[in-house]
């Protein structure tokens, strides 16, 4: 499970950089399509300049760094594995209802690079909590025969 969340937080946090510069990237490029209109117009227009991007394109990255930090905690401590595994699906089970919101915010339009990442976060999420799920019922059945886990 450790080695999962491992995974699933470094997609993450490449997933939420990914958003983050592409939006910067097509901000720019809405900025000079701009540009160019107004010059059409007016040769003497100013230069557009580009949108700021939301700060908010970054939350994938942010839930893979809890993520991320779940991992270590139990690489500095392994008597922590099962809380830390717990939190590791909390915190997926949160990206994966939350990477829901850039989609029904952004009207399903598949080209907006959001509702890819979110798209992309949810999946990435649910898979993880999934894969949870099984380790514990796993773990369960294996303490219940007396065995220990793993």
């Amino acid at each position: 499970m450790t080695n999962n969340t491992l995974f699933v937080g470094l997609a993450l946090v490449i997933l939420g950089l990914y958003g983050y510069f592409n939006g910067v990237s097509e901000s720019k490029k809405r900025a000079e399509e701009a540009t160019l209109k107004a010059k059409e117009a007016d040769p003497a227009a100013p230069e557009v300049p580009p949108e700021p991007v939301s700060k908010t394109a970054l939350i994938p990255a942010g839930v893979g760094a809890a993520l991320l930090l779940c991992v270590a905690a139990v690489i500095f401590n392994n008597n922590l594995l099962k809380h830390a595994m717990h939190a590791a699906a909390a915190i997926g089970l949160i990206g994966f209802i939350g990477g829901f919101m850039p989609v029904f915010r952004g009207g399903f339009d598949w080209n907006k690079t959001g509702v890819k990442v979110g798209l992309g976060m949810s999946l990435a999420c649910g898979i993880l909590v999934g894969l949870a799920v099984k380790s514990f019922i796993d773990a369960r059945k294996a303490r219940e025969a007396g065995q220990p886990a793993g």
